[in-house]
């Protein structure tokens, strides 16, 4: 029988979900509050992370893992370690030569790149809803565009690349617990199927529900910031620079996905991406890497 990871409950008066606000059409507002009543008294079940995600997580925080453990691990995996020289080969990682092996690829994009896609592949097993499901698949088409955007453009501006791809994978971490949550309730009755009040209850509240999720499934205090703060990430603290980056490469992702024909000119608009530190040439290679993550079946896979 699979164990669920209970999440803390949202009970008053502790914390509730956010009120609306009067900009919110009324229909929408009385639908959003319905659902966060649901959610208020049941709280919200994910089950927690299991399998290679979980091992690689493990290899990942022990200092004492070699590289052999590693490809040992991914050599049972088919579909990791196609990833994994998919990663190593990616614009992303802007290789000077193809690496031509499993090996040589991961010791390119190193323990914990191997670990980020492992979480990438097992984010569909893990989170999953039939009744949602197109709106699931949205959500993790556009993680996995930001989660390459920022592996590579913490590399273009200096900071740690090895945690920019697992921050921006899991940054709305928090719209798909709540879309998780939402779905059997969705399913018993079809009048809750609002998009817009789901959209509205899902921009209230992801970042606090994604802060509580990863929490939960205890991945480090970076990632967890940004989740928690990227739509307001003056608030992040020591973590703003990285948080400030990545909530940039989010607004290019949405960017290019709602103008897919105007390529990259887009991002010249967003001056969030300048105020993060990247130069002209750099948001352009950006729009670069974000267009391959677009066409990458890795997306795919993840709401297959």
């Amino acid at each position: 029988m699979t164990t669920h990871t209970r999440l803390p409950t949202h009970r008053k008066p502790t914390r509730t979900f956010s009120a609306a606000t009067p900009a919110d059409l009324p229909d929408d507002v009385d639908l959003a509050e319905r659902l966060a009543t649901l959610l208020t008294t049941e709280g919200m079940q994910l089950p927690p992370l299991g399998g290679t995600a979980a091992r690689m997580h493990r290899l990942a925080l022990d200092p004492r893992s070699t590289l052999d453990q590693v490809l040992q691990l991914i050599q049972h995996e088919p579909s990791l370690a196609l990833r994994v020289m998919r990663l190593a080969n990616s614009a992303a990682m802007s290789p000077a030569h193809p690496a031509k092996d499993l090996r040589a690829a991961l010791l390119r994009v190193g323990i914990l790149g191997a670990r980020d896609m492992a979480f990438a592949l097992s984010l569909g097993a893990v989170v999953h809803a039939a009744a949602l499901r197109e709106d699931l698949a949205g959500v993790y088409r556009h993680s996995y565009m930001v989660a390459s955007g920022s592996h590579w453009a913490c590399r273009a501006v200096g900071l740690d690349s090895a945690q920019g791809f697992l921050c921006g994978l899991m940054h709305d971490i928090g719209a798909l617990g709540i879309l998780v949550a939402l779905a059997p309730h969705v399913q018993k009755d079809a009048t809750l199927a609002n998009r817009a009040a789901i959209r509205l209850l899902v921009d209230r509240e992801h970042q606090q529900v994604g802060e509580d999720l990863l929490t939960t499934w205890h991945l480090p205090s970076l990632v967890v910031a940004v989740a928690r703060w990227h739509h307001r990430p003056e608030h992040a603290g020591a973590a703003e620079p990285l948080v400030r980056l990545i909530a940039a490469v989010d607004k290019a992702a949405e960017a290019m996905a709602a103008n897919p024909q105007d390529g990259v000119a887009p991002l010249m608009e967003l001056p969030e991406l300048f105020v993060a530190g990247l130069s002209p040439p750099q948001v352009r290679a950006l729009g670069v890497v974000l267009d391959e993550a677009a066409k990458d079946s890795t997306a795919d896979a993840l709401v297959a």
